[in-house]
């Protein structure tokens, strides 16, 4: 995470998309000052019902291994910028999104997906994992998971 000039204004007029995502867990990379305008600018470029989707970290999560590849610096200045998902779910709301709505993902342990036969897997077996991943947020709303997917509508 070296410094870089982050760019928080798009050149992209008014209701341009239907559609505007953050993945990876990019969000957590921001500062809160830059997820305000992150926000403001999805809000601004997204037509009237447009979706924000964004996946986050989730630094409820007892179990993640998310960090393994970022020097100990950068795990500690990433770290220090998880939100808690109601806490994220809030600022979409405060930008003006409605219907945020927080879905948590990936809700097994590493060792788990790659004891399953994860590492090297087709289509298939990457959609029976996503599939009990469903399952389990499905039967418990409370579940963690290592991230968790914020939608939401302007």
């Amino acid at each position: 995470m070296r410094n870089r000039t982050l760019r928080t204004v798009i050149p992209f007029r008014e209701g341009s998309f239907d559609l505007v995502t953050c993945m990876m867990g990019t969000v957590n990379h921001l500062s809160a000052a830059q997820r305000e305008r992150f926000l403001a600018e999805a809000f601004r470029t997204l037509r009237p019902g447009g979706l924000l989707v964004v996946s986050a970290w989730d630094p409820a999560c007892r179990f993640q291994t998310f960090l393994s590849f970022y020097s100990p610096a950068e795990m500690a200045q990433l770290r220090s910028r998880l939100t808690e998902r109601e806490l994220l779910r809030a600022e979409f709301t405060e930008a003006g999104f409605a219907e945020a709505r927080a879905t948590p993902f990936c809700t097994s342990p590493d060792w788990q997906v790659t004891g399953a036969g994860a590492a090297g897997t087709n289509a298939d077996q990457l959609a029976r994992l996503v599939d009990l991943d469903r399952d389990r947020t499905a039967h418990d709303p409370t579940a963690v998971g290592q991230m968790f997917l914020l939608t939401a509508r302007r």
